[in-house]
C-alpha cells in the first residue's frame, strides 16, 4: 500500500538486523517509521516500516510501506535509546479520530506494549519486517492454550492481564470469542479466521458503552497461501487487546472497554 496524505509524524531511522531463514544474522539494514494520520491501515491514524538505504543524508526506500500494526490503535511509535542489537519500540495507543471519545480522562488511553523488530531476509526481495512483543509476566492460572479443538477453554476473571496463545487452523473458517461478562449484557472481542485465511480481530460489541463504531474491525493479516495452520499470542490486559500473528508477521492492537466481570473464552466454526 502507499502511504496516504495528511500528517506525517514523528519520523525514525533505524538500523535493523536481519537474519537468514535460519535465525542466523545475515547483516543489516535502514528502516524507516513513518506515523500518518489519516492513512492508517485500519482507518484514522496509523504507523508503518519502510525498508531501505541510508547514505548518511538521504534514505531511499526499496520496497512498499509494511503497516507496524494492523489494529486502529498503534500511532507515533518511537525507538528507545541506549538499545543494542533489534530495536526496541513502543507506540501511543490511540487514534487521532476518535481521541476525545476514548473514556480515560484526563489521560487518553495507553501505551503499547514494549516490541522488538529485526527484519527476515527475503530471496531476490526486499527484508521483511518481524515484531516480537515484550510480554509482561501472567500467571500459569492466567495463560490459556487454544490450540486444542474446543467449544469452551476457560472462565477466569478479566480484572488483571491474561495470554491466549497456541495455534488456529487456518484451512477452515474459525471464530474465538472472548466472552466478558454474563448474560444478555455480555460483551465479545473476536479473533476470526475466514475462509480465505483471513485474520481479523473485532472488537464492535467489546465495549460497554458504543465507543468508536466505524472503527470494530482491524485490518485483515492473510496467511500464505498453503499454511494449514497460524500462531497467536493475544495479551487483554483491562482496555487493551494486543495481538501477535504467525511468529510477529503482524500485530494487531486495540482499546476494549468491557463490562466489569468474568470473561469466557470460546471457540466455534464461523458461519
Amino acid at each position: 500500500p502507499a502511504i496516504d496524505g495528511g500528517i506525517w509524524e514523528c519520523p525514525d531511522l533505524l538500523r535493523v538486523p536481519v537474519q537468514d531463514a535460519s535465525g542466523v544474522h545475515a547483516g543489516e539494514a535502514w528502516v524507516l517509521i513513518l506515523s500518518t494520520n489519516p492513512g492508517g491501515p485500519a482507518g484514522g491514524s496509523g504507523t508503518y516500516a519502510l525498508v531501505g538505504d541510508f547514505d548518511g543524508r538521504s534514505f531511499t526506500a526499496l520496497g512498499a510501506p509494511e503497516p507496524l500494526d494492523l489494529g486502529p490503535d498503534c500511532y507515533a511509535a518511537v525507538s528507545f535509546s541506549g538499545v543494542t542489537g533489534e530495536p526496541l519500540m513502543i507506540g501511543w495507543m490511540n487514534n487521532w479520530d476518535y481521541v476525545m471519545e476514548t473514556p480515560t480522562a484526563p489521560w487518553r488511553s495507553s501505551m503499547t506494549l514494549p516490541r522488538r523488530i529485526r527484519l527476515a531476509a527475503q530471496a531476490g526481495d526486499v527484508p521483511r519486517l518481524r515484531q516480537q512483543c515484550v510480554m509482561p509476566p501472567v500467571p500459569a492460572t492466567r495463560r490459556i492454550d487454544v490450540t486444542a479443538q474446543r467449544a469452551q477453554f476457560a472462565t477466569l476473571p478479566a480484572d488483571e492481564p491474561f495470554r491466549l496463545h497456541g495455534t488456529l487452523a487456518v484451512d477452515s473458517p474459525l471464530t474465538l470469542r472472548l466472552r466478558f461478562g454474563e448474560g444478555s449484557d455480555a460483551g465479545e472481542l473476536v479473533i476470526e479466521v475466514d475462509d480465505r485465511g483471513r485474520v481479523t480481530m473485532d472488537r464492535s460489541a467489546a465495549h460497554e458503552r458504543e465507543f468508536a463504531p466505524r472503527y470494530s474491525r482491524t485490518a485483515p493479516y492473510q496467511t500464505a497461501a498453503g499454511s494449514e495452520r497460524i500462531d497467536v499470542d493475544l495479551l487483554v490486559d483491562r482496555s487493551t487487546a494486543e495481538l501477535l500473528l504467525d511468529e510477529g508477521r503482524a500485530v494487531m492492537s486495540m482499546q476494549i472497554f468491557p463490562e466489569p466481570g468474568p470473561v469466557t473464552v470460546l471457540s466455534e466454526p464461523a458461519s
